[in-house]
């Protein structure tokens, strides 16, 4: 029967606690503390319950470290500790299933699974890593389309007299500011022109 000592199951347990106040704090994050340790009593108590229920599967060893790996990975968020424990598992797995292809090992075998939680808890922590890194790459912002803004154009009508009373876009107001001006300027002249002429 393989065991896992007290020294690297128990006596870290403040440690990390320690660490995930300090890690919260500096984050500005306490919901992330709320959700590490929630998951590192859910994972607890499912491999309690495992190892009641196969004695010579898991051990109390096994329960203290998924204590201890659950409310790490449970501050990255609860689904990295759901793909740690299916990594696990599925680790877990492959290496008897190696063990007795290879005649290594019999279905009787006892196998230590400290091992394969900390390649699920390693492999789901890169898988993490990763996941953060592709998210907040520049490549995969979306480019927000331009939102029309809300100013609309005062005067009634434009220049080929057509009401004007709905928001426009940046352009278009420009262009029926400008179209406006010049009719204007167009009306000044016609009648700077009709004045010179009743004169004379």
């Amino acid at each position: 029967m393989h065991r896992l000592p007290d020294k690297l199951t128990v006596w870290p347990l403040p440690v990390l606690a320690v660490l995930l106040v300090l890690a919260s704090a500096g984050a500005g994050q306490w919901s992330r503390l709320v959700v590490a340790l929630g998951c590192g009593v859910v994972a607890g108590l499912v491999f309690l319950l495992l190892a009641l229920a196969v004695p010579s599967g898991l051990g109390l060893g096994d329960v203290k470290l998924a204590v201890q790996i659950g409310s790490v990975l449970g501050w990255l968020g609860a689904s990295v500790v759901v793909s740690w424990v299916f990594l696990g598992f599925l680790a877990g797995g492959l290496w008897a299933a190696a063990l007795v292809i290879t005649r290594r090992a019999t279905r009787k075998t006892h196998l230590a699974f400290g091992p394969p939680l900390l390649l699920g808890a390693l492999l789901a922590l890169l898988g993490a890593g990763c996941w953060m890194l592709v998210s907040s790459c520049p490549l995969r912002t979306r480019v927000r389309p331009l939102e029309p803004s809300s100013c609309t154009v005062r005067p009634r009508t434009t220049a080929a007299g057509i009401p004007v009373s709905f928001p426009l876009t940046r352009s278009a107001a420009a262009a029926s500011s400008s179209a406006t001006a010049i009719s204007v300027t167009q009306r000044g002249r016609t009648g700077a022109s009709r004045s010179g002429r009743s004169s004379s």
